[in-house]
């Protein structure tokens, strides 16, 4: 199983939408429609792809990071 990431992932991520959906029930006292099902679905799967081979370190870097690489463009290391 660990030679395919993606069957980790969707497992992973199948795993987690579960468990929010089952959250919201227990100590939200609300049951979804289909719609946001399936809206917990979709952003599990995206979180869990994101996340990716980086870990949830590499992903928070890439978040933290991600503005400025937008605003000042990618600044070579200095020579030295």
């Amino acid at each position: 199983m660990t030679s395919n990431p993606n069957a980790v992932a969707s497992l992973v991520a199948g795993a987690a939408c579960l468990g929010v959906q089952w959250l919201v029930q227990r100590y939200a006292h609300v049951a979804l429609t289909g719609y946001w099902k399936t809206a917990v679905t979709g952003a599990t799967i995206t979180g869990t792809l994101y996340v990716g081979r980086d870990g949830l370190k590499g992903a928070l870097g890439r978040l933290w990071n991600g503005p400025k690489k937008v605003w000042a463009g990618n600044t070579a290391a200095p020579k030295s």
